[in-house]
């Protein structure tokens, strides 16, 4: 199942990682009811999500598409190949904007301006 092409529908069910340090990097578990999945972009397309403030806050509802790959039984990841593959189709009542491992943010009601892009590198 390594390399297959896929598109999933399912929520946000963490605060995402992001970095722009080295490798730039986005990633974020999604839940589709039944199984868990990590969604990961890097550099360009990673910097592409970023940079449009896409980066998708905690229980929004997420549209990917991109390859899979399985690291090891039960750790299924989906590779990022385009800021486009990404498509937030509805976003929670109110964001979590913290950044992943600071417990630094602000909550805010969707209707004002995206949540900012994290500029931190940390894991959380």
């Amino acid at each position: 199942m390594n390399s297959a092409y896929v598109r999933v529908t399912g929520t946000v069910a963490a605060l995402p990682k992001t970095g722009l340090d080295g490798t730039a990097y986005v990633s974020f578990p999604i839940s589709d009811g039944s199984n868990r999945l990590t969604v990961v972009a890097f550099n360009r397309c990673a910097r592409g999500i970023i940079d449009a403030t896409n980066v998708p806050p905690r229980n929004a509802l997420v549209e990917v598409a991109g390859t899979v790959r399985i690291n090891r039984p039960g750790e299924r990841q989906i590779i990022l190949d385009s800021p486009e593959r990404l498509k937030v189709v509805r976003r929670p009542q109110t964001e979590d904007c913290r950044i992943s491992g600071t417990g630094r943010g602000v909550t805010r009601p969707p209707a004002q301006q995206a949540c900012p892009p994290s500029r931190w590198s940390g894991a959380g």
